[in-house]
């Protein structure tokens, strides 16, 4: 018999933002478990009627636990457009979420908001080196809003904030993907980010070169 989840759903508003938070797993119960990523229809009766008394020229920040998108679809959430159509034509939506144990940030899927994929703090299932399946160190982030405008910053544990990104000189193990090149791992990068390097301390600047997308799998738990 298929179990649901408790409904969970909240919102609040500070400045000219408006932030919901919804349930987005919904539970089958079994002993898989198994459940599926989606927003019920009777959150999106609720948030329906949330909206009606939001402006469109506030901002919109929905929290909930499962991603609405990912750069790799291999995994499809429900009712994404049902969802995405009472979000649009506000000034700006952001979208965050987790669940996975890598971090994204996708801008460029055509529906204009943005989602914020954060890993879990057990990284990569507590691996020794406490970082995440593509690389990021455990971290968490940081938003700066100034009306409906949003700044973000990725922050690793332990680390100071300047600590934005890993290189991986020649002869290291990840560069087996470019044996003859060096390697850069941006935290937290997104498809807008222009990512350049210099060899003579500032003089000029040439574009890196971003690697084929590699799919990341959830990794199995221990």
């Amino acid at each position: 018999r298929r179990q649901r989840q408790m409904c969970i759903r909240d919102r609040y508003n500070r400045g000219k933002v408006h932030y919901v938070v919804l349930d987005d797993v919904e539970y089958w119960g079994g002993s898989g478990p198994k459940y599926v990523d989606a927003v019920s229809d009777e959150q999106i009766a609720w948030l329906q009627k949330d909206l009606m008394y939001v402006d469109k020229d506030k901002a919109i920040v929905l929290c909930l636990h499962a991603p609405t998108k990912r750069r790799t679809e291999t995994r499809s959430f429900g009712n994404r457009e049902q969802l995405y159509a009472l979000l649009r034509g506000y000034a700006d939506v952001q979208i965050l979420s987790g669940h996975t144990h890598w971090n994204s940030v996708v801008t460029d899927d055509g529906s204009g908001m943005t989602e914020h994929i954060v890993a879990a703090m057990c990284g990569n299932w507590w691996q020794p080196e406490l970082i995440c399946s593509e690389g990021t160190p455990i971290g968490y982030k940081i938003f700066d809003v100034d009306g409906t405008s949003f700044k973000w910053k990725y922050k690793c544990v332990g680390q100071p904030e300047q600590y934005q990104m890993r290189v991986y000189p020649l002869g290291e193990r990840i560069n087996i993907l470019r044996p003859k090149n060096v390697v850069l791992n941006v935290w937290d990068w997104d498809p807008s980010w222009k990512v350049e390097y210099s060899e003579d301390n500032g003089q000029n600047y040439r574009s890196m070169f971003r690697l084929s997308l590699i799919h990341i799998s959830e990794p199995t738990r221990p």
